[in-house]
């Protein structure tokens, strides 16, 4: 049995896949999370939300910026992986503003758990911040989200 940090259920090896990547020889996630990923990157088809028009330009730059973050997050052995879904829902919760001085310029993703303090790279642990307000945080511990 093999935990999926994903769905968060243990499943069998067979619902892995095979890798040379890891120690194991299995993929971090189950199949069923790697299938649902992939269909809702292809369902977005260059488009974070089927209510906005995105340009490819600007598509491009999100998900260069979200592989980055999940490419850091995997350094840091730090599980999860976030979407392109998973920003486009957090910046609809946050109004498309800065959750702690609403500001709309200059937005980015913000973990309130640092993932350098052991926080996982999943869409509840991540909230929106307009990059002066992410600064100014660092790495401390708060969440401007309301609850």
């Amino acid at each position: 049995m093999k935990f999926c940090p994903m769905c968060k259920f243990h499943e069998p090896h067979k619902e892995f896949m095979s890798t040379s990547i890891t120690t194991d020889g299995y993929s971090e996630f189950c199949r069923k999370c790697i299938e649902e990923y992939r269909s809702v990157m292809l369902c977005t088809k260059g488009k974070l939300s089927p209510s906005r028009d995105y340009s490819k330009d600007y598509y491009r730059k999100i998900k260069i910026r979200m592989n980055a973050i999940n490419r850091r997050a995997k350094n840091l052995g730090s599980y999860g992986i976030l979407t392109i879904y998973n920003l486009e829902s957090s910046l609809y919760d946050a109004e498309y503003k800065c959750l702690r001085c609403e500001s709309k310029e200059d937005l980015c993703v913000d973990h309130i758990i640092p993932l350098s303090k052991g926080g996982f790279n999943t869409e509840d642990n991540i909230q929106i911040l307009c990059r002066r307000c992410n600064s100014s945080k660092s790495a401390k511990i708060k969440d401007y989200r309301k609850h």
